[in-house]
C-alpha cells in the first residue's frame, strides 16, 4: 500500500468493531487559509466552518471512529510533497485533539476514490459496521445554482454509492441544510451495460490473412486476438516498442506466408495505409475489426484494470486523442473486409461487482 498515506492516532485493536464517520478533508473539514484553490503550503489551512469541532466530538460521544479518506494527487503530479501532505493532516488532527484514522490516495489506483480500496484495507484491520456507518464529502455533482458553482466532481458521492453506505455534503452534515437532490452523476453508468452482447461476426480463417485492430484503449483488443486468433502471428507495439521493430517483424511474417494480427488502436487511415500496402505487396486479404466502445466506457475500463490487475492507469488524454484522430475505415482503403463489434465482457462475480462500482 505505497500509494496510500496512512495515520493512525487511535488505540483500536486488530478486528475491533467500529462504526465510521469518514470525511473528505480539503473543503470538507478544512478550506485554505489563503483561499487559493489548491494550498501553498502545510500551514495554508483553516476549519471549513466553526460548526466542526463540535460536530467531531459529539460523533466521538456516539462511538463512531472518526476516518478520513482524501485523494491527495497533487504529490504524484510534483505540485506538492509526501511530507507536506502529512504535514497539513497531522495539524488539523491536532488540533481536534480526537483520535484519527488518516487515509490519503497518492496515485491514480484502486486506492483512489470513488474506488473503494481505502476502505476495504481498513475491512481487513477492523469489523466495521457498514450500516451504521456514512461518509461526508464536498464533490457531490451538484448543480450549478444562481452563483453557487457547479461541484468539480462527483467522485465522493459515488465513493459512498459503492461502499453502499450514507452520504451527506458538509452543508447537510454540519451546517444542517436540506438535502440537495439537484446532483448529476457524471460518467458512465455500468448498470446499463448489457451484459448479453450478440456474438461476434468473424471472418473465417485463411492463409495470407492480414488483421488489423481498431479500438481505444481498453477495448479489449489484446483479449480478442489472443482468444479468438491464438494461431496467427501477433504484432503488438506496445511490446516490440518501436515503429521499425513492428514493421520487421511483419516483413518476416508476410514473407513466411504467416496470417498475422496488428494489436494496435490504429485509429486513422495513414497509420493504417503503411500496413495495407505492405499486406497488398504480398498478396495478403486484409480484415479489419473495429471494437466501439464510447469514451465514458473505455475511461471506465482504464480504473477497472487497475483494480483488477498490476497494470497501471492509462492517462486520459490517450483516450481523448485516440477520438479526436479516430477515422473509422472504409473499403476504399484497400480494405477487403470490415467487421464492427460490440464489447462483449465476460466477469466472474467478484469482478463483475467491481465493474459495477461508479467510476
Amino acid at each position: 500500500m505505497d500509494s496510500v498515506i496512512f495515520i493512525n492516532n487511535t488505540n483500536l485493536k486488530k478486528n475491533e468493531y467500529i462504526k465510521i464517520a469518514g470525511f473528505d478533508f480539503d473543503f470538507t473539514l478544512v478550506k485554505t487559509k489563503s483561499n487559493a484553490k489548491f494550498p501553498k503550503n502545510e500551514n495554508d489551512w483553516i476549519v471549513w466552518d466553526k460548526s466542526i469541532l463540535p460536530e467531531l466530538k459529539k460523533l466521538v460521544s456516539e462511538g463512531y471512529q472518526l476516518v478520513i479518506f482524501s485523494n491527495q494527487n497533487g504529490v504524484s503530479g510534483g505540485q506538492t510533497t509526501l511530507e507536506k501532505v502529512k504535514a497539513r493532516f497531522q495539524q488539523f488532527m491536532d488540533f481536534t485533539n480526537l483520535n484519527w484514522i488518516c487515509m490519503a490516495s497518492i496515485k491514480k489506483d484502486k486506492y483512489r476514490k470513488p474506488g473503494i480500496g481505502m476502505f476495504e484495507y481498513l475491512e481487513t484491520q477492523y469489523s466495521i459496521n457498514k450500516g451504521d456507518s456514512f461518509y461526508v464529502g464536498d464533490a457531490a455533482g451538484r448543480k450549478k445554482q444562481g452563483k453557487i458553482k457547479a461541484d468539480f466532481s462527483c467522485s465522493d458521492r459515488k465513493f459512498a454509492f459503492n461502499l453502499g453506505i450514507k452520504f451527506l455534503t458538509p452543508e447537510e452534515f454540519f451546517l444542517k441544510q436540506a438535502i440537495n437532490n439537484k446532483f448529476m452523476i457524471q460518467g458512465f453508468n455500468p448498470f446499463n451495460y448489457n451484459f448479453e452482447t450478440n456474438k461476434f461476426n468473424l471472418e473465417p480463417k485463411k492463409k495470407k490473412q492480414m488483421i488489423i485492430m481498431v479500438g481505444c484503449p481498453c477495448s479489449g483488443k489484446s483479449t480478442f486476438c489472443k482468444t479468438y486468433y491464438p494461431d496467427y502471428e501477433y504484432i503488438n507495439q506496445d511490446k516490440l516498442k518501436t515503429k521499425g521493430k513492428v514493421f520487421k517483424a511483419l516483413e518476416k511474417n508476410l514473407e513466411d506466408e504467416n496470417s498475422v494480427i496488428i494489436d494496435s488502436t490504429n485509429p486513422d487511415k495513414k497509420i493504417r495505409a503503411d500496413y495495407i500496402k505492405l499486406a497488398k505487396e504480398h498478396n495478403y486479404f486484409v480484415i479489419t475489426y473495429i471494437i466501439t466502445m464510447e469514451k465514458e466506457m473505455a475511461i471506465h475500463m482504464n480504473w477497472f484494470r487497475t483494480k483488477t490487475s498490476d497494470r497501471e492507469f492509462i492517462p486520459l488524454l490517450v483516450f481523448h486523442i485516440f477520438f479526436k484522430k479516430l477515422e473509422i475505415p472504409e473499403i476504399e482503403e484497400g480494405i477487403n473486409k470490415i467487421r464492427i463489434l460490440q464489447p462483449r465482457l465476460n466477469f466472474e462475480y467478484e469482478e463483475k461487482q467491481i465493474f459495477l462500482q461508479l467510476t
